[in-house]
């Protein structure tokens, strides 16, 4: 009797790990999307549009403006994109070399965003 509790037991316990392998198994894996960003300046501002292969990774992501000094970079201005991907930062004074930088998020449990910089442009 007692050896038939023991193996009752063990295939209870097996049975369980088994259920919970296959649910598991069966969460979805976090899904990692490249990014785009563009970059423009025109009437003292810098303006641009986030493209990927996830609607989740163009809007309301933080987009951040850097100017190329002799010592890195510099940040010069952020915004975050709209519901288009666009992003919009003013900076009258802008001379030099500058690119934005589209920073990794995860906006969705298994929806990953890489971080993503633009061309550099001289202004």
């Amino acid at each position: 009797m007692r050896k038939h509790r023991n193996v009752a037991a063990t295939i209870a316990v097996v049975a369980v790990i088994a259920a919970s392998l296959f649910v598991l198994g069966g969460v979805a894996q976090a899904k990692t999307y490249n990014t785009r960003v563009s970059i423009d300046y025109a009437d003292g501002h810098f303006v641009g549009k986030l493209s990927s292969g996830s609607g989740e990774c163009e809007v309301h992501r933080v987009v951040k403006i850097f100017k190329k000094t002799g010592d890195g970079k510099v940040l010069s201005g952020k915004d975050t994109t709209n519901n288009r991907g666009r992003y919009n930062v003013e900076l009258m004074t802008a001379n030099g070399k500058y690119f934005a930088r589209a920073v990794k998020t995860t906006p969705m449990a298994d929806t990953i965003c890489r971080r993503a910089d633009s061309d550099t442009i001289t202004v």
